[in-house]
């Protein structure tokens, strides 16, 4: 939980260097809120199946609970679900907004608005610290996952997670479906194997924390 972004320096930066960017001016703020609502999911998500993991546990009270089919655990099961569907959604939200704050204070020749994603800032950057870091985040695994997992739910339909239990490594919870996603139109499809909801959740967590990486670098970008 360490990773934070001060981001005060920005606001100072634009108030004082573009007065009149109303845009601009708002990014902080977004960033802001969005940061608190992603806790909120966050928490959601992982203190969804509390009731059946004691402190203690061997993991017999989630698998009991699932196999009976316990209408509490079908309670928690959505609560898990719905807040890890939000949190991956509210996770590229952030990122997005990022890329139009770097857009705005890091790009020679900003990009239009409704043009500017991660990629293309990160493209467009001039050679830096932070455009080497957003092109290594935007090209890692799990950021490319949770776009396509975003895409995918928001404009095609919602991937579906099942709950799963598997005795060799004793776990039980929430297993998303494999998918396959085609990023650009010259690209072969990408799979996604299936993978743990909890664990996706610790994922699109990672991501975010980097985000907020390039958040001090962008910092000392714009205020050096």
């Amino acid at each position: 939980m360490g990773t934070t972004w001060n981001l005060a320096p920005l606001q100072d930066w634009i108030e004082a260097n573009h007065p009149n960017d109303k845009h601009a001016a708002e990014l902080p703020h977004s960033l802001r809120r969005s940061a608190y609502i992603l806790d909120y999911h966050l928490t959601q998500a992982r203190d969804a199946f509390a009731e059946f993991q004691p402190t203690g546990s061997d993991g017999f009270e989630m698998f009991a609970a699932m196999a009976s089919f316990d209408p509490k655990f079908a309670r928690a099961a959505l609560v898990h679900e719905a807040n890890v569907i939000a949190a991956i959604h509210t996770v590229r939200n952030y990122a997005d907004i990022f890329a139009q704050l770097a857009n705005t204070l890091a790009m020679p020749k900003p990009l239009e608005i409704r043009d500017c994603d991660f990629g293309k800032v990160a493209n467009g950057l001039p050679t830096s610290d932070l455009k080497t870091k957003m092109q290594e985040l935007n090209a890692s695994y799990w950021f490319r996952y949770l776009a396509a997992f975003s895409n995918i739910s928001k404009h095609r339909r919602l991937l579906q997670s099942k709950p799963t239990t598997t005795f060799a490594d004793n776990v039980t919870g929430l297993r998303v479906e494999e998918f396959s996603y085609q990023f650009k139109k010259h690209e072969p499809e990408t799979t996604f194997p299936c993978c743990w909801a909890h664990d996706l959740l610790e994922e699109a967590y990672t991501v975010y924390r980097n985000i907020l990486q390039q958040g001090q670098t962008l910092n000392d970008h714009v205020t050096q």
